[in-house]
């Protein structure tokens, strides 16, 4: 279940936050630093907060850092140090904001690299700066000011500071940022192209698709183009039997061929299809109706295999539509067309921040995690767990209960639909770019030296600032924060 591999639950915190990668570092003669803290690349001036680790806390030259609330890639042997804090509460006056120089009545400073404000839900308008050069000395009330800006922005709170700046000795980045996976090779995200299409209809998002030839397969997260050519994202793409290879036939995966139709009776896209012998599931996608009695369904989150021998009555809400006709469960798409390779690399340029040969950045649905956070919560170690999520699923509406917290850079990681706070005092809803990618065609994300932006970018501004991107180029769709408490910079 690749979803899992993206995202940590922490349930003493309450607290749900994307998995974005595995940093490998060497090089390292002094301590590794513990769960929580934050990390900074010293030339890229990337930082990532520390969910877990190999050696965290010890001493060994080599390591790894599984990290969340990454801001970019990682360069292969540049210094990796850890940030130091300064803990604070009653924020006024503007506040303060990621970049400013924090400093106290005398010569205390830090240089803002994160923050960390309201994530805790018990203790609401309290917070962490992360920084680098921090001159010690911060003590509990003291004033905080911008240096060069606003004064009075927040006071010192109880804990004051935590000099890290001694750990990680000597430490580098050892290799960009890798995927989370439990299985290597099956939580990838890529971008394949096809062409000299035969399928009936434009793929379905949410569909599988494989090579049928090698076996590699992935789940189409955006679809791009119409039904002879056409460009696919995928995540969750599996490449142990071999990868997708130009050429080769691109077929769906999850289709039932159906014939004996019940009079009066139709399948629709989002019903859930149970075969009435075999006990196999799928929701509905997309019908191809062959208008005699027969045709076929693409299938998404199938369990089990449909009988074709018995065969099958397929069933929706317990009522007989059709039966499945034969052991047929593809469907070609048409041609993989990869003029230049599977497209794995995101832009550093555009917010990618895992290992360029290996996958993009992996966003998904806010439904896969709804569905992942329900399953969990639904097992028998969870039941003493209250639910992070009430939601209304066809709608893509969710709200965060039972004091459940998301720090706002695990949005970055999923796509259509909204996440609120039950307090209402979070607000996080998705957007598509008005460039809906219609006419892509089957090479329209490959590049190479000569071509290397292939695609027309368009960005976001709110607030009158443009945002950094952290989205591939071309037709997005991106979640952003309409309301907030944990930016420091906008008070309510």
């Amino acid at each position: 279940m690749p979803v899992s591999d993206c995202w940590d639950i922490n349930y003493t915190l309450k607290r749900i936050s994307h998995i974005d990668g595995v940093l490998s570092y060497d090089g390292n003669t002094g301590t590794a630093p513990a769960a929580g803290d934050w990390v900074v690349g010293g030339t890229t001036g990337v930082v990532g907060k520390i969910l877990t680790g190999s050696d965290l806390g010890g001493t060994n030259a080599t390591g790894t850092l599984t990290l969340t609330e990454t801001t970019g890639r990682f360069q292969d042997n540049e210094t990796l140090r850890v940030l130091s804090s300064v803990n604070f509460d009653t924020v006024a006056n503007g506040g303060f904001k990621v970049g400013d120089t924090i400093t106290g009545p005398t010569t205390e400073s830090i240089d803002v690299q994160a923050i960390e404000y309201n994530w805790d839900t018990s203790l609401p308008g309290e917070g962490y700066i992360w920084g680098n050069n921090l001159t010690t000395g911060f003590a509990n009330n003291e004033q905080l000011d911008v240096s060069g800006g606003a004064t009075a922005v927040a006071l010192v709170h109880t804990a004051a500071e935590t000099d890290n700046s001694a750990l990680f000795a000597t430490c580098l980045v050892n290799g960009e940022m890798a995927v989370a996976e439990a299985t290597n090779n099956t939580n990838q995200s890529v971008i394949i192209g096809f062409d000299a299409g035969s399928a009936a209809i434009v793929a379905p998002e949410r569909c599988r698709v494989s090579d049928a030839t090698t076996g590699a397969f992935g789940t189409a997260q955006q679809v791009l183009g119409d039904t002879t050519e056409g460009t696919y994202r995928l995540v969750d793409y599996d490449s142990q039997s071999g990868a997708f290879s130009d050429g080769n036939t691109l077929q769906f995966e999850d289709v039932v061929n159906y014939d004996a139709q019940v009079a009066g009776q139709v399948f629709n896209v989002g019903d859930v299809v149970v075969g009435a012998t075999s006990g196999a599931t799928g929701r509905v996608l997309a019908v191809i109706d062959d208008g005699d009695s027969t045709g076929r369904l693409v299938l998404g989150n199938k369990s089990g295999t449909f009988d074709a021998v018995t065969p099958d009555d397929l069933q929706v809400g317990g009522t007989k539509v059709a039966e499945v006709e034969n052991t047929t469960f593809t469907l070609t798409i048409g041609t993989i067309n990869l003029p230049n390779g599977i497209r794995t690399e995101q832009l550093s340029e555009y917010g990618g921040m895992l290992e360029r040969t290996e996958s993009l950045n992996i966003v998904r649905d806010v439904s896969q995690l709804y569905s992942y956070a329900q399953d969990t919560f639904d097992e028998l170690a969870q039941l003493d767990d209250d639910p992070p999520f009430l939601g209304v699923f066809k709608d893509n509406v969710y709200t965060l209960q039972n004091n459940w917290f998301m720090p706002l850079g695990s949005f970055r990681f999923l796509e259509k639909g909204s996440i609120q706070s039950a307090a209402g005092d979070l607000v996080v809803r998705g957007f598509d770019s008005i460039f809906t990618g219609k006419d892509i065609a089957a090479n329209g994300y490959f590049q190479d030296a000569g071509n290397p932006t292939p695609m027309p970018h368009a960005y976001v501004v709110q607030n009158g600032a443009k945002i950094a991107p952290w989205f591939i180029e071309g037709p997005f769709r991106v979640m952003l924060p309409i309301k907030t408490r944990n930016l420091p910079e906008y008070i309510d």
